[in-house]
């Protein structure tokens, strides 16, 4: 009691304080959390940080030249007094180089919304498979605890029975084994479920310590016909990896442009005043030519080039790899949805069928304990490779409802 009263003493003054409440999290939620991972939002920041940098690029190459040398005349002695001259000078690059770097900006910015955008794809299926799991998990965690208790009982009325002679210690032997084996199986739920928070956690961006509880319906997305899907998978250009590495050729392309026109020729026109003492006035201007004959800008040359070069390739790569996934990302909907009807239609009933079977024999003392336990085993297996099914026809239909979304935003 004073142990008791001690707690509550330092639980209301805050010096222990309660373990927070695991918070509860629907699918959905979890889909518009995951815009917030620190991650995506870095590539936000850069982008807006790129835009209202760019917005201040000029169509000018070059900036203005301003030099001012201030004199004195000491000799002859009737001239003496100050001079001054000014000189004003102003490069043009002859092949707009200024031009060029604005495009180029402009590219460089649509290849960074396109890796935003590919970016919020992966965040959303990385959130959407990492809640599955957790739900998968919570479900063996409760089938699990039900099958517990159901092995706990069972233990206990056979134990009740030994001291009268009704049941064989053996078979008390058996029901504590299987009790056993459940318990064991029950902190493998538990762990897996903690690794699945941990999981859900770090697909959100958020730091530990924090416990997740799903809330809500399983997602349940509409999936256009199977007639469709061979369309679906001629059109993979459009999942937004493909646009981005699409964009970042067209940004390399760019690039290589400016990297030209920086080795081009340039004019230089100069407007110059000098003021000779006592009261002599010049004013002159001239024109200037940079000849690109040593330098011409070959090593920006070089590296753009290299660039272009691996941006396509790159970019051909990612149209291939594409129709891959959404390929497979299809096929796995059709192939898991065809497990689950065999597992759900033919191997639960059958083997629910011989846990009843087996336990109505032992209870009639026509069985043993050992047959029954082995059904149960088998039933539990089961079920728990049921409800692992059930998640991955979620987990396949929501990937490629994710993918065939994406698709059609990139399309418009």
């Amino acid at each position: 009691m004073a142990l008791s009263a001690l707690m509550s003493t330092l639980v209301a003054l805050g010096v222990v304080g309660q373990a927070p409440a695991p918070r509860k999290l629907t699918f959905d939620q979890s889909i518009q959390l995951s815009k917030q991972h620190p991650g995506h939002r870095g590539l936000d920041a850069a982008l807006q940080a790129r835009q209202a940098h760019d917005a201040k690029l000029s169509v000018m190459a070059s900036d203005p030249t301003v030099s001012v040398n201030p004199g004195y005349r000491l000799n002859p002695s009737g001239s003496e007094g100050l001079e001054l001259a000014v000189q004003v000078s102003q490069s043009w690059n002859l092949a707009n180089l200024g031009g060029r770097r604005k495009e180029s900006a402009q590219r460089e910015r649509a290849a960074l919304t396109a890796a935003l955008r590919a970016d919020a794809l992966t965040r959303r299926v990385g959130a959407a498979r990492a809640w599955i799991e957790l739900r998968v998990r919570e479900e063996d965690e409760r089938r699990v605890a039900r099958e517990l208790e159901v092995a706990q009982e069972l233990a206990g009325r056979l134990q009740l029975g030994v001291s009268s002679g009704a049941v064989l210690r053996a078979d008390v032997a058996e029901a504590k084994a299987y009790t056993a084996e459940i318990r064991e199986g029950q902190l493998d739920a538990e762990g897996g479920r903690v690794h699945a928070e941990l999981d859900l956690a770090e697909a959100l961006g958020l730091a530990p310590p924090i416990e997740f509880v799903t809330d809500g319906p399983w997602p349940s997305p509409q999936l256009p016909s199977e007639a469709r899907w061979p369309g679906f998978i001629k059109q993979a250009e459009q999942l937004p990896k493909v646009r981005q590495a699409a964009l970042t050729r067209i940004a390399a392309e760019a690039q290589a442009k400016e990297a030209d026109a920086q080795g081009a020729w340039q004019l230089t026109t100069q407007m110059g005043f000098i003021r000779e003492s006592p009261s002599s006035h010049i004013v002159s201007v001239g024109v200037g030519v940079k000849l690109p004959i040593f330098n011409a800008s070959q090593r920006s040359r070089s590296k753009a080039a290299a660039r272009v070069a691996q941006a396509r390739a790159q970019e051909q790569a990612a149209g291939r790899s594409a129709g891959r996934a959404l390929a497979m990302a299809l096929h796995e909907v059709k192939h898991e949805r065809e497990r689950l009807a065999v597992a759900k239609g033919e191997l639960l009933p059958a083997l629910q069928e011989l846990v009843d079977l087996r336990t109505r024999s032992f209870q009639r003392g026509q069985g043993t304990i050992l047959e029954m336990f082995r059904a149960k085993q088998r039933l539990l297996q089961a079920e728990h490779l049921l409800n692992r099914i059930e998640g991955e026809v979620r987990w396949v239909e929501v990937k490629a409802w994710l993918l065939l979304a994406a698709m059609k935003e990139g399309g418009q």
